[in-house]
């Protein structure tokens, strides 16, 4: 609408008992939001937020502020909103849905009021969310429409813009009728494997062994022409297309888009289309020392004693043959991991064939540090009904507890603040219906409360600094608390991280906040974990008193920066630690890839103590101070004392 000569947004809300009265908004857009004209005079503030949610052709919908109304309802009138704009009836357009370059988009056909045979063509665009005139825009020329629909008569109108068309008329051609363009289900295949979409073979009703394929184009349910693709014929505008639709009774059928083939019919061949499987004992998994990462090792068919080599890929959550790889970076070489419905693991190939040479499995047994396992231990995934890509989805347990279970008249699906549908699950209070608990979508069929926190009763703090500041802890995943997940303390981003998780690549994180009590809890970030349980050994400790250890300046001078601990059986044999950061690390122990840690504290009366961490375990072997000439013995020196006032000097014997 036009306000002092400017284009404001206007949003008009009716009444739900009389449609011919309403409230009229306009756009304020500091705020962002729609205020009540009525309302303004009034010196009151009456908003009003307009929202649509995040599909394609989603519902629109107004949420209000809490302030009421202060004004009147006032006569819904949509000649005066568009006083200066030429009104054109619904006889005199027509919107319709086209497909270009197999992209569905509506088109608005205004005809001439002196030819019916000739019109204008003008296109929606999203981002104005308005029809526009292309012709016009390639002279440089900004011409629109906008398809309103009238509550009263339930009829639409079309409201042009103010600037004309400059732009010469069109024929007018009417959208074909296509209900007898279809193909039946007997007539067209439907194939899809784990390794790429949904793919259509349409077989020729004269004989079936000639066909057209076909391949889903990403977000939609509009397929196109392999064969014309590949001939690149862009520019013409022959390329076939079909749309796959569904009956009411479930029955799926093709309607043809356009069935102008500039390609020839391909013979159809079943073993094309047949997935590569391999099941045990064909393949192992494997681990190798000082790697988190898994390996999988897929036998030759003609030599067990020859494998391929394939390493995993979490952001693409599969393996990779890296050896093909490095020779072509284009060979695709990778391997899925499924489960059947039994349990057992099984894996499914890609079509590529190695272009690397096989390695003898002799370098697996040979070496002892290897690890092999008996299954992958990674999340899992099973392949949907039709035969396609496996579904990340959690298998439900077989023993589902009742109690856990939610009746439908107690939870209830919401839109979300942002406009998405089912995007909060509200679920009530059994005692109570006015009470409830919001969790809001994430993925998929999983909703999570963010209000939902851990408190120290549900996590176990193994490490802390010298400010008694928590810097790893441990969240346990089962009453028997044997498996659990490590976090580890960031200083850069002040947040908790998950050691297996950071390992992987993927960021699972936590921070601590004080609640209203001045009492710590732990807040999760909604990210899943892709690392594998830790088993949890308990990090008990043993009290060191002074005589069991001494402190001496590390070579760059940091004042106890190196820490020997005495063994009890063996006079001058012991361990040597560095200090790094809070705590010391064995040197031996740490490049054998081992953190044995000790902590060096100090009682109130100012007496050092250590505390020698149990776990893990020293790996190296004890060590003599008296060979590495570390230590002399009293009997090998003397303090030689001047008259003269100088320091006295150590002089060895």
């Amino acid at each position: 609408m036009d306000v002092y000569g400017k284009v404001k947004k206007l949003l008009i809300v009716l009444n739900p008992k009389n449609k011919k009265l309403c409230y009229e908004y306009y756009w304020e857009q500091k705020c962002q939001y729609f205020v009540c004209c009525g309302c303004v005079i009034n010196r009151k503030t009456c908003v009003a937020r307009y929202h649509k949610n995040d599909k394609k052709d989603g519902d629109e919908y107004v949420t209000f502020g809490r302030a009421p109304h202060v004004c009147e309802w006032r006569k819904y009138d949509i000649e005066y909103f568009f006083k200066d704009r030429k009104r054109i009836d619904s006889t005199n357009f027509e919107v319709h849905e086209e497909i270009k370059n197999g992209v569905e988009r509506k088109a608005l056909i205004i005809l001439s009021e002196s030819d019916k045979t000739k019109c204008y063509k003008l296109y929606y665009t999203a981002a104005s969310k308005c029809f526009s005139c292309l012709e016009c825009k390639k002279l440089k020329h900004c011409v629109s429409a906008r398809v309103f629909d009238d509550p009263i008569d339930k009829k639409q109108y079309a409201i042009p813009g103010k600037n004309d068309h400059i732009c010469n008329l069109q024929e007018y051609i009417p959208a074909k009728k296509i209900d007898d363009e279809i193909v039946e289900s007997s007539g067209f295949l439907k194939l899809q494997n784990q390794s790429g979409p949904l793919k259509i073979i349409v077989f020729d009703q004269k004989n079936k062994k000639l066909c057209y394929e076909f391949t889903c184009r990403k977000g939609t349910n509009i397929f196109s022409c392999l064969g014309c693709h590949e001939k690149d014929n862009r520019k013409l505008e022959g390329n076939a297309l079909i749309q796959l639709c569904t009956r009411e009774n479930g029955e799926e059928y093709l309607t043809l888009k356009k069935w102008n083939h500039c390609c020839k019919m391909r013979k159809y061949e079943a073993e094309k289309f047949q997935e590569i499987i391999f099941r045990e004992p064909d393949f192992i998994f494997y681990r190798e020392p000082k790697d988190p990462i898994i390996n999988l090792a897929i036998f030759c068919s003609n030599d067990k004693e020859k494998f391929y080599k394939y390493r995993y890929h979490p952001s693409q959550l599969r393996f990779c043959c890296l050896n093909c790889r490095k020779i072509k970076s284009a060979c695709n070489n990778f391997a899925k991991v499924c489960q059947d419905e039994n349990g057992k693991e099984y894996l499914y190939h890609g079509k590529f064939q190695h272009i690397c040479k096989p390695i003898p499995y002799s370098t697996i047994t040979k070496n002892k540090n290897i690890e092999i396992l008996k299954a992958s231990g990674l999340p899992p995934k099973k392949p949907s009904k039709s035969g396609g890509r496996p579904c990340n989805k959690n298998i439900p347990p077989k023993n589902i507890d009742k109690s856990r279970i939610i009746k439908a008249e107690d939870f209830e699906l919401q839109w979300s603040k942002k406009g998405k549908p089912d995007g909060k699950l509200v679920i009530f209070c059994p005692e109570n219906k006015k009470l409830c608990y919001e969790l809001n979508h994430e993925e998929r069929n999983l909703y999570r409360c963010n209000k939902c926190v851990l408190y120290p009763s549900d996590y176990h703090i193994t490490e802390m600094d010298e400010n008694e500041d928590p810097i790893k802890f441990v969240i346990f995943i089962d009453a028997d608390k044997k498996k659990c997940y490590t976090y580890t303390f960031w200083t850069i981003g002040k947040i908790f991280r998950c050691r297996g998780c950071m390992r992987s690549g993927t960021m699972v994180n936590a921070k601590i906040y004080k609640d209203k009590n001045e009492k710590n809890y732990m807040k999760l970030s909604p990210n899943n974990h892709v690392c594998v349980p830790e088993d949890y050994v308990s990090e008990g400790k043993d009290i060191l008193p002074p005589q069991r250890f001494t402190l001496m300046p590390s070579k760059n001078g940091t004042v106890n920066g190196k820490l020997f601990l005495f063994d009890l059986e063996k006079p001058f044999y012991g361990y040597w630690f560095n200090f790094s950061k809070t705590v010391y690390y064995c040197c031996s122990c740490r490049k054998e890839g081992k953190q044995v840690k000790a902590k060096l504290c100090e009682k109130d009366d100012g007496e050092k103590y250590v505390e020698m961490y149990h776990h893990p375990k020293h790996v190296c072997e004890i060590r003599n101070i008296l060979e590495e000439n570390k230590v002399v013995k009293a009997e090998n020196f003397k303090i030689d004392t001047n008259s003269s006032g100088e320091k006295p000097q150590f002089v060895r014997i």
